[in-house]
């Protein structure tokens, strides 16, 4: 069984690509923490039974642990977005901090494929810059509670006059 297990471990592997600067922003606006994370099986058979886990030590993330059915042999898959990111590491992290992230890819307990991955965890009114997306600022807006209000009252004054009903929700 353990010339199986090694065997099998030289012909699957792991290949993750993640963004360099992770923030709450990112968890706000549900980004999955891979740009791609597949796997690849070498091996002339398929494989069943896998377990896939990401992990970081200092609660960046929150539990992950994902089942893979069937690895179909020669191929490469890709597995479906993690949203693994945790809300609360971010409120608590006052400056910037390079985060390292294990995945790992396991069958009956044993590790037979891993891949470490290092990101920048921002502060949580800290935006990306360059390498984040210049919409996402707007995760961080917030209107005045009195400027929406008065559009909704004044666009139900409206309606009334021209009799219209008020089903759009005014």
């Amino acid at each position: 069984m353990a010339t199986k297990t090694r065997k099998l471990e030289e012909f699957i592997s792991l290949s993750a690509d993640t963004p360099r600067v992770v923030s709450y922003v990112d968890y706000f606006a549900r980004k999955p923490l891979f740009h791609s994370l597949k796997i690849k099986n070498d091996a002339d058979m398929a494989v069943e039974g896998l377990t896939l886990t990401v992990t970081n030590e200092n609660g960046l993330l929150a539990a992950c642990v994902k089942e893979i059915e069937e690895l179909p042999f020669e191929s490469t898959v890709e597995v479906e977005p993690l949203y693994a990111l945790s809300p609360a590491y971010f409120t608590t992290l006052e400056n910037s901090r390079e985060e390292k992230i294990v995945i790992e890819l396991k069958k009956d307990k044993k590790t037979v494929a891993m891949q470490e991955v290092t990101v920048l965890a921002l502060p949580f009114d800290c935006w990306e810059g360059l390498y984040g997306n210049a919409e996402l600022i707007a995760s961080f807006v917030r209107p005045k509670l009195a400027d929406p209000t008065r559009l909704t009252s004044d666009v139900a004054a409206q309606l009334k006059k021209w009799e219209v009903s008020g089903e759009l929700g005014y």
